[in-house]
């Protein structure tokens, strides 16, 4: 197939049978043959240019195939019909009070689950929509309606033709909304979900007309559709989805009123930023495939805390960059199971495996790296260049490092060619000489291996009196001594630094000096050695303890990240537990009460800092869960600790329930739903297993129970016997979105660590590629966090 050029789609859905059914015309020209991709779908009949023709069905393959050869111009017709599915990938429902919600998830291969199409990113075409649906329901799709017919018990909604864009990003929904707007230039920009559930807020559209207004300065390109929508999904197997023009979410992230957490506030901001992000970097540049779905989503994940970064200057967003996006990518890309930035994919089991960290955060941490590199002004007409001369059609990474090269006139493509194509990064270690300091490159392992590979790093390496820029293209290099304190400014660079003990010592003695992300470098590099055999806990609690009193939300982030996780891992935490404890109860006294008008910030550590000590400390829950009665009307940053001490200290299944059912926030649900897993007792976990099965909590936060449960040590056992269950379900709620490796992979770690043999004896059993990566990742973290418990 040479191209598509449009679609005309008339599409019926049957709310009563849960069908849809339609007719299509599809124009293109073909270059030997035509083909589609269809799935679980009846196709009764094809004519190619007005004519009859016979076609086969590769169910395997999933492929439609006109019988014969074709080349040129052609017309191609056929009806269509399927069914609507219970799951939450191409077209699914989910029931809601007297109607049910129709909403569509096409990336990366689930458009082929709704209609016969070429399902491919690089075949881009118009669409022309026409929706025949039931008289009492609405529609959204990508363009405005542009007529509404009505036909006694239905209607029927044609909408405007889509500019050129990918299957992956077509949008169709119908349901029942609640829906308000505001407008941006001009333009309307609505919020809709499902009707009578929820009190609607105009924040989150005034997010995005405020995020609209710094793309459209920073790219210097307008917003392309002559409309937007911001959709609440009931449920919904990701956080988002950037459907060009229909944006789709989980309820959580654009609900909020007066019971949204500080921390969610922040996230439903970042999250409305990614997505808009996609609107030019994704939807009107899109990649020609799959192995560059990094270039969409690292750039959408770096450009949403630019936009908060300018949107919110005292949220410090940035800070959390690093500790969120640049620690996550880190921490999966030091792993033998990681893969490069660019994956060669040949099939959709692969495509669904790399929606990772590393085609997310590390991409993102290395976008952040080079323009550290080229300079903000650079980087960005970089950019500039690269959308506009690839708008409304398809590009590869490389594009981009050409356009940001020929404006900084420095060595992009040579840095970013290995960067992307090389798995892992590198450690920097520091030697002390006489005169100067000795550096050398090797690649960083979690488990401890050695390997020599060696990266064109850009240093920079941070003196008393100046900062000196240096790109470090071999493994060994000898800098300047003296005024030396450390390397890595606003730790930009995605490497980690082992100082010698004189270095680390002078570094130490001149700590005042060094700024907040220099402080955080030390304690996050000295936690990955702990976990690579390169150092130990008490090492690691005495930089932590270099730090006690420091009131930097990343440094204090940071820590209580490090609290949490070494509970979890360690089966004999008390050494991290009687740290956490001294930590945590100084820092919130330090914190006190809420305040009228406190940073974001405050608020939202002070909320992290009460839930893991309730979960380390028995005495602290125990007090703490006297909230619980009053769990609506406390402060909403502190409500997931007081679920938490609720159920570790009273084991009260049934008011835990009782309140879930009470409250009518999805956040405040989910908090009780995470509470849930630390109940004791196999009886009571099963009572909450059995809520997720009759559908009284919502398929999207299965995970959560289990998630939960599984880091709780007493719990484990229930989760391994259970493991054939469980993942069954979640493969059935999740399927087609490759939801199930990744679960797998943050499961097996934590459970294996007590029950080792019946995780072994389940893996054992399934032997399937789209969860091999999952599992192969879990298991390798099983194998680092025995090492560290032998220790």
């Amino acid at each position: 197939m040479k191209e598509i050029e449009a679609y005309h789609i008339n599409y019926k859905i049957d709310v009563e049978n849960l069908t849809f059914s339609g007719t299509e015309i599809i124009k293109g020209k073909a270059d030997g043959n035509i083909w589609l991709n269809a799935v679980d779908m009846d196709i009764p009949g094809m004519k190619v240019n007005g004519k009859e023709v016979s076609f086969k069905i590769e169910k395997d393959k999933e492929l439609v195939s006109v019988d014969g050869e074709y080349n040129g111009e052609f017309t191609l017709e056929l009806e269509f019909r399927g069914k609507i599915s219970d799951g939450m990938n191409g077209i699914y429902y989910s029931k809601e009070e007297g109607f049910y919600f129709i909403s569509t998830q096409f990336e990366s291969t689930g458009a082929r689950y709704a209609f016969p199409c070429v399902d491919h990113p690089a075949y881009k075409a118009v669409f022309k929509l026409t929706l025949d649906i039931p008289a009492d329901y609405d529609a959204i799709s990508n363009m405005p309606a542009e007529s509404i017919r009505d036909q006694k018990e239905r209607k029927v909604i044609d909408f405007r033709e889509t500019p050129r864009m990918s299957t992956y990003l077509l949008y169709i929904g119908t349901a029942k909304y609640d829906t308000i707007h505001v407008t941006h230039d001009g333009k309307p920009v609505y919020l809709a979900g499902a009707k009578g559930k929820f009190k609607m807020s105009e924040l989150p559209i005034q997010m995005a007309n405020e995020t609209l207004d710094f793309y459209e300065n920073y790219f210097a390109i307008k917003y392309q559709l002559p409309k937007l929508h911001l959709i609440a999904v009931p449920e919904f197997a990701f956080g988002a989805m950037e459907n060009w023009g229909a944006i789709t979410f989980r309820e959580i992230e654009l609900m909020v009123d007066e019971s949204t957490s500080s921390a969610i506030l922040k996230r439903v901001d970042e999250v409305i930023s990614h997505e808009l992000a996609h609107q030019w970097f994704g939807d009107l540049v899109t990649m020609k495939w799959w192995d560059d779905l990094w270039l969409n989503e690292s750039f959408a994940t770096f450009m949403s805390y630019k936009a908060l970064e300018h949107k919110h200057p005292d949220w410090e967003i940035m800070s959390e960059f690093v500790t969120d996006e640049t620690e996550r990518g880190m921490t999966g890309d030091s792993l033998r199971n990681t893969h490069p930035i660019h994956v060669d994919v040949k099939n959709p089991d692969e495509i669904s495996q790399i929606f990772d960290e590393i085609s997310y955060s590390k991409g993102g941490s290395i976008l952040r790296m080079i323009e550290a590199y080229v300079g903000k002004e650079h980087f960005r007409n970089g950019v500039r260049n690269y959308l506009k001369d690839n708008s409304f059609s398809n590009a590869v990474g490389e594009n981009l490092w050409n356009s940001i090269e020929k404006v900084s006139n420095m060595p992009v493509s040579k840095i970013m060619n290995s960067w992307i194509t090389m798995p892992g990064y590198p450690l920097v270690t520091v030697t002390n000489g006489k005169d100067s300091l000795h550096l050398s490159q090797e690649r960083f392992f979690m488990d401890g291996s050695p390997d020599q590979s060696i990266w064109p790093i850009p240093l920079t390496i941070v003196y008393e009196d100046r900062v000196e820029p240096i790109l470090m293209d071999k493994a060994e290099l000898d800098i300047k001594k003296d005024k030396f304190l450390y390397i890595n400014l606003e730790r930009t660079g995605f490497y980690r630094i082992l100082y010698d003990d004189e270095t680390f010592q002078n570094i130490r003695k001149n700590s005042d000096k060094i700024d907040k992300f220099a402080k955080l470098g030390l304690i996050s590099d000295s936690y990955a050695f702990l976990m690579s055999g390169k150092g130990n806990i008490d090492q690691l609690i005495d930089i932590m303890n270099l730090f006690m009193e420091e009131e930097d939300y990343i440094l204090r982030d940071e820590i209580v990240g490090i609290i949490l996780q070494l509970h979890n891992i360690l089966i004999k935490p008390e050494k991290i537990n009687d740290f956490g404890k001294e930590y945590l109860r100084r820092h919130l006294e330090k914190l006190g009460d809420k305040k009228e008008g406190e940073p974001i910030n405050i608020s939202v550590i002070r909320g992290r800092m009460q839930s893991v000590l309730a979960l380390i400390d028995p005495i602290f829950a125990k007090d703490f869960a006297h909230n619980f009665a009053d769990l609506e009307r406390i402060n909403p940053d502190s409500r997931q600790a007081v679920a938490y001490a609720y159920a570790i200290s009273q084991n009260d299944l049934d008011g835990l329930i009782a309140k879930f059912n009470s409250l009518k926030s999805d956040e405040d649900k989910i908090k009780i739903i995470a509470a849930t897993g630390y109940l004791k007792g196999n009886e009571k976990l099963e009572s909450v297993w059995k809520l997720i099965e009759s559908g009284k909590i919502k398929k999207q936060d299965s995970f959560r129970f289990i998630s939960s449960a599984s880091l709780n040590f007493n719990n484990r056992p229930y989760i391994a016997d259970n493991m054939e269950r469980f993942i069954t379900a979640i493969d059935k709620f999740f399927a087609g979105t490759g939801y199930t490796s990744r679960f797998l992979e943050t499961m097996i770690p934590y459970v294996g660590l007590s029950e080792e043999k019946k995780v072994d004896a389940f893996i054992g059993k399934h032997k399937r590629s789209d969860w091999d990566n999952g599992i192969k990742k879990g298991l390798e973290y099983l194998n680092i966090y025995k090492k560290v418990n032998n220790e």
